[in-house]
């Protein structure tokens, strides 16, 4: 989305009414995670840090924690949920990409969640831009990482949950090819063990990498509290 992001976080972009990282952040809040940390670069850490604090002086995130992390190079996102080792101690926890705008309540699945990790899916029209699972029932048997020939028209979407074993896994992990941790590689490692579960959600989902995604999501977002507003006053 350059030249735009050259000067501003794609995060804070404004998606109809409200910065583009509010809308993973209230998915998580819903689904009852009340600890949240953003890992940012130090050179966005400071404008992040007061949309946040706008958004908890509206009242929009109640009583949930809301800490920061620190990646201070592009190296991946396994590197970026390692970084909140500390943060997490000994629960489980999820992750979340900034830019997904995700319709589905969480809140089911991340309450019922135990040990391993879990992906979640969403039906798309090109899976093989995306990270497409080979499954048996829930349990996923194989991630494939933009596959020529996808096995199912279901792609990952940026939000995982993992149990504490994830940060030893880490450790253990191998930069890929391009110089990054990658998450589909931390992923894998569950495999073996038969422990990567899949979820399918159901409802509008936007990762709002391009201008048209965002155009798209704000139109979205703008028909839906439309919508709600035309009900509460009828």
């Amino acid at each position: 989305m350059r030249p735009v992001t050259i000067t501003v976080n794609k995060h804070l972009f404004p998606v109809y009414n409200q910065p583009m990282i509010f809308y993973p952040l209230l998915s998580l809040l819903r689904a009852g995670v009340n600890e949240v940390m953003i890992i940012t670069s130090p050179e966005h850490l400071s404008a992040i840090k007061s949309v946040i604090l706008h958004g908890h002086n509206q009242g929009l995130f109640g009583k949930a924690t809301i800490d920061y992390g620190l990646q201070l190079k592009p190296n991946g996102l396994a590197a970026a949920l390692a970084i909140a080792r500390e943060f997490v101690g000994n629960e489980s926890c999820a992750l979340i990409f900034g830019d997904n705008i995700i319709e589905d309540d969480l809140a089911t699945h991340f309450q019922s969640f135990t040990d391993g990790a879990m992906i979640f899916l969403k039906e798309v029209e090109r899976p093989q831009d995306f990270g497409v699972p080979r499954m048996k029932g829930d349990r996923v048997l194989e991630l494939i990482e933009k596959p020529a020939n996808p096995p199912s028209n279901f792609a990952a979407i940026g939000v995982y949950m993992f149990d504490n074993t994830v940060f030893g896994r880490f450790d253990k992990q191998k930069p890929s090819a391009r110089g990054e941790y990658e998450i589909t590689d931390l992923l894998n490692t569950y495999i073996p063990e038969s422990k990567l579960r899949a979820v399918k959600l159901y409802g509008e989902w936007f990762d709002v990498g391009t201008f048209d995604r965002l155009h798209e999501a704000a139109a979205f977002i703008r028909k839906k509290l439309s919508d709600q507003n035309g009900q509460t006053k009828s």
